[in-house]
């Protein structure tokens, strides 16, 4: 089956969309994949399970449309260390530079759905708003002492580019 960037696959087992990361299709961190993927599209199902895109914790009510980010991760495939620095620092050497590759792409598609809470913040363009609900509903892996200041830049970072691409409107699902 051919990916279309406008109409995501879904699996067909557990009724919900999949992620497409470099092209392949599969599920997401946080969808249960005790189960192998089964393509199909959204409409050869009967009734698409669809969770809010935002925080995950309740049905999506919303469709929002905005321009599909993509998120590039370079992955780290050499490191370049100096040998002087390392004789001088008693056998610790400092890191020079990485070398890396960019082969980690995720496009994150342009038709988000939203729960009502995650679409009231939307509709009132309050980004900490919902980046404050998003956390909350993290698991505690992510919001930990040592951690949420990360977890936290990182949706701000992700969602400061996304929102302001918003195109007018909404449609209910």
């Amino acid at each position: 089956m051919k990916i279309d960037p406008l109409d995501p696959p879904y699996c067909r087992t557990c009724n919900r969309v999949l992620g497409v990361q470099n092209g392949v299709p599969g599920h997401t961190r946080r969808s249960k994949n005790d189960h192998p993927v089964d393509l199909c599209k959204r409409s050869d199902l009967p009734n698409p399970t669809i969770d809010c895109d935002f925080c995950h914790d309740g049905a999506g009510t919303w469709q929002y449309e905005f321009e599909a980010p993509v998120d590039r991760q370079n992955n780290i495939v050499g490191t370049v260390y100096d040998t002087g620095d390392y004789q001088r620092r008693h056998h610790a050497a400092r890191v020079r530079r990485y070398e890396t590759d960019g082969s980690t792409t995720t496009h994150w598609g342009d038709q988000w759905a939203a729960c009502h809470t995650c679409a009231a913040y939307l509709e009132a363009d309050d980004l900490y708003g919902l980046v404050s609900w998003v956390c909350a509903r993290l698991p505690s892996k992510y919001t930990n002492a040592k951690r949420i200041a990360a977890t936290r830049a990182s949706i701000i970072q992700t969602y400061e580019a996304m929102l302001p691409t918003r195109r007018p409107g909404r449609i209910r699902l």
